[in-house]
């Protein structure tokens, strides 16, 4: 296994120097990191990288990841963040769930798509002015206890994505995915941008 050292300073009052040894031959599309911390300024990495690709992590994206993670009450392991993000566009660390910002919408569309009830119970108002049914009728149908036929309906009117659309305009994404206090938080890392919610 050919390894290569790279080292990398940190512009701090303190400089330190952070050695990543580079493990050629492993296995594809995984990147493994390691840490061993004593300040915020003196993290040492090793990283497992493809033989595909000479690119890691920029050490700037590997602190600021760390540093949300302090931040964040559930504090998730930030190493596990790191892997997430490298091999996913969607995936939860200790109750604090990441998704990528291109396939926010339409995660939150299938999600909203699998529970018709919870789907036809939006505010009258807001559906009535998306389906242009009047939102007395609306409230009727909800009032009966059919809010799934409700759901049904906006699916088959091909108005998902609308009230989707409609549904993060008013309330953010947070109301969706964090149910906790409705919260969330952004991050750029390395080109994406992500969203945060951390569910306690």
């Amino acid at each position: 296994m050919l390894h290569r050292n790279i080292s990398v300073t940190t512009v701090t009052a303190n400089v330190t120097t952070v050695t990543i040894p580079v493990l050629h031959h492993a296995p594809s599309s995984q990147i493994i990191f390691n840490k061993q911390l004593t300040t915020v300024e003196h993290l040492s990495y090793s990283a497992v990288i493809p033989t595909d690709t000479e690119s890691i992590m920029k050490y700037s994206d590997l602190k600021m990841i760390k540093n949300l993670c302090d931040e964040l009450v559930s504090a998730p392991d930030w190493r596990e963040v790191v892997e997430g993000m490298q091999a996913e566009t969607d995936f939860k660390v200790d109750n604090v769930r990441f998704i990528r910002a291109d396939e926010i919408d339409q995660i939150m569309c299938d999600e909203l798509k699998s529970d018709l009830y919870m789907l036809g119970y939006f505010d009258a108002d807001f559906l009535s002015g998306i389906l242009n049914i009047d939102s007395d009728a609306i409230e009727s149908i909800q009032n009966a206890g059919a809010c799934e036929a409700l759901g049904k309906i906006i699916i088959g009117m091909d108005k998902l994505e609308e009230v989707q659309q409609g549904y993060v305009s008013a309330d953010g994404y947070g109301h969706h995915f964090n149910r906790y206090d409705d919260n969330e938080e952004m991050i750029r890392v390395d080109g994406n941008e992500w969203y945060v919610f951390d569910n306690r």
